[in-house]
């Protein structure tokens, strides 16, 4: 052999390898229990993918490691299309023709581009990893050489075929719900709190029956710091005609009406942040409103 002919049959420039999903052919028979070859599973896993059978482990992407889950969805294809559902093909066989035919008919579909995401993806690919296309699309996930990407279908279904429209919808209807638990807690407040107020003032009538008006009157003057001193300061103001019993009565009321007092005062302050929040998500939820409103007016 001459030197030149050498060279040219070694350094000759290989073609990147690219064979197109629908044409389907298998090197050997492909089945579970026997040893399948490794090009023959990337090339049904890849055909099953794009008929929405088969879903890659998202950690590895589509290998030629025959698990189990591309023969579950090898059975599946045959039961639909009406063959025996062994799991099993040959080549050349019913299973094999059938399914070049299936995968060669969906030119068309959404789906979501996805990558396993380490440092061997493709710069190219990686730049489409989670973006919505279509079958008719090239490249096509799993197409070259290697490539480890493939068409999510499910999570098309679950989350990413959503609009910008079914986006605000959601948002929308969240605000709802949180207007609607803030109102119920600024209402529950609300009630709470009056039922302390009138607590209080039946605190102050009874007071008022057994103490005096007056004694009543000057006691609520008192700030809640003086209640250690409070039977000095009844004494100083009363003199002697106040008694040791109505001095008892007097501590017990003030005692319990600050207790009282204290509490309102706690829900108070509850009342005004939940007031604060459900104003302010009202807002929100009328901003969102009214994008939701543009949005599905556009879309008309």
């Amino acid at each position: 052999m001459r030197p030149e002919s050498v060279s040219r049959r070694f350094f000759m420039p290989i073609p990147p390898f690219k064979r197109t999903i629908m044409d389907i052919t298998l090197n050997k028979p492909f089945a579970a229990n026997m040893a399948v070859d490794e090009f023959d599973v990337r090339r049904m896993k890849k055909a099953l993918n794009r008929l929405g059978y088969y879903s890659p482990y998202e950690k590895t992407g589509i290998t030629g490691i025959p698990d189990k889950d591309v023969f579950t969805a090898l059975k599946a294809f045959q039961k639909d299309q009406g063959l025996q559902p062994t799991g099993t093909a040959r080549p050349g066989d019913e299973t094999v023709s059938k399914l070049s035919s299936e995968a060669g008919k969906k030119k068309s579909g959404k789906y979501i581009w996805r990558t396993v995401g380490d440092g061997k993806v493709r710069d190219s690919h990686a730049k489409l990893s989670g973006t919505l296309r279509d079958l008719a699309n090239s490249p096509d996930p799993g197409e070259e050489f290697n490539c480890r990407c493939w068409a999510d279908f499910k999570g098309l279904k679950l989350d990413v075929l959503k609009t910008d429209c079914d986006e605000e919808r959601e948002k929308y209807e969240e605000l709802q719900h949180q207007v609607r638990e803030l109102t119920e807690r600024f209402n529950s407040l609300l009630l709470y709190l009056q039922k302390l107020v009138d607590e209080g003032k039946g605190l102050v009538l009874s007071a008022q029956k057994s103490l005096g008006v007056q004694t009543v009157s000057y006691i609520l003057t008192l700030p809640f710091e003086r209640l250690d001193v409070l039977s000095e300061l009844l004494r100083r103001y009363f003199g002697n005609i106040i008694s040791n019993e109505s001095l008892k009565a007097a501590e017990h009321f003030m005692k319990q009406f600050w207790a009282v007092k204290q509490k309102a005062q706690h829900v108070k302050d509850q009342r005004d942040i939940v007031l604060a929040q459900l104003e302010q998500t009202a807002k929100k939820l009328e901003e969102t409103k009214k994008r939701l409103e543009e949005c599905e007016k556009s879309k008309k």
